[in-house]
């Protein structure tokens, strides 16, 4: 898996531990946009590596439990990002767009507030979901209008 593969897994993971009753705060919402903009850019793998470190982290800090338990349910685990590349390729379409208009969401807004994060989160939620596309148009939908309203 290269490195932009693993950062994808672990900020839909991190995405999935900012729902619940944990506390995501702005630390959360920067390091989305942040591994969202990385995505995106020339990153070497060290830097790919060192910044899907802290995903983890941030992860473990709002879940601290997960990373212990003795029956892991793997709902705040990594995505496997093979899981994408072997969906049905509507299904494949719909999430690799909803991705790139999550990261040029993240690109163009830069404020990192928690109304962004909670779409970022949102959008990488649903990347992680075995769902059908017609509950990932409305997700992709979304996304493409807070681009244009910016």
């Amino acid at each position: 898996m290269d490195g932009k593969d693993a950062l994808t897994g672990a900020l839909i993971g991190l995405s999935r531990a900012t729902c619940g009753d944990t506390k995501p705060d702005e630390r959360t919402w920067r390091l989305l946009r942040e591994g969202l903009l990385a995505l995106a850019g020339n990153r070497t793998e060290e830097e790919l590596a060192e910044l899907t470190g802290r995903v983890r982290e941030e992860k473990k800090r709002l879940v601290p439990r997960c990373s212990e338990c003795a029956s892991p349910c793997g709902r705040n685990a990594d995505y496997d990002m093979a899981l994408l590349a072997s969906a049905p390729a509507e299904v494949r379409e719909l999430k690799i767009a909803i991705l790139a208009a999550a990261r040029a969401l993240a690109a163009k807004t830069g404020s990192g507030g928690e109304e962004e994060g909670r779409f970022l989160a949102k959008a990488l939620f649903a990347l992680g979901e075995e769902w059908e596309g017609e509950m990932l148009r409305p997700v992709l939908t979304e996304a493409r209008a807070g681009l244009q309203a910016i």
